[in-house]
């Protein structure tokens, strides 16, 4: 027959742990971007598209948060894993013109300090 333990013995629950993000995980951010586009150029690639440059007066660079190297892989909940580069912009552009917000999730390239790329235009995306 099975012991019951002794009426002494309190039951200890279980302490759950939320765990931190991982460091390197994706990151949501919601751009505000008024009258100006959004002021950036990408570079297309396997997994999303990699930010080449930010200009100061589009809606990203007066925001501050994605920086120059970062990889976009989400925009308005659509994925820009396995695009061409070219859709990849034909989308960010699409996106541009929808709404005051936009939602974007990208991964921040390690040890990026500056947002911006000061006066940087190649394949903007208006």
């Amino acid at each position: 027959a099975p012991v019951a333990p002794p009426a002494a013995e309190k039951k200890v629950k279980p302490v759950l742990f939320t765990a931190p993000p991982p460091p390197n995980g994706p990151v949501d951010v919601v751009i505000q971007k008024g009258n100006a586009g959004l002021g950036l150029s990408v570079a297309g690639c396997d997994d999303g598209v990699v930010v080449k440059s930010i200009l100061k007066v589009g809606a990203i660079g007066r925001d501050g948060r994605i920086g120059v190297g970062d990889k976009i892989i989400e925009v308005n909940g659509e994925k820009l894993e396995g695009v061409s580069g070219a859709k990849a912009r034909a989308i960010l552009r699409r996106t541009s013109l929808s709404g005051a917000g936009i939602k974007i999730k990208y991964f921040p390239r390690e040890g990026s300090v500056s947002p911006t790329s000061p006066g940087a235009s190649v394949s903007p995306v208006r």
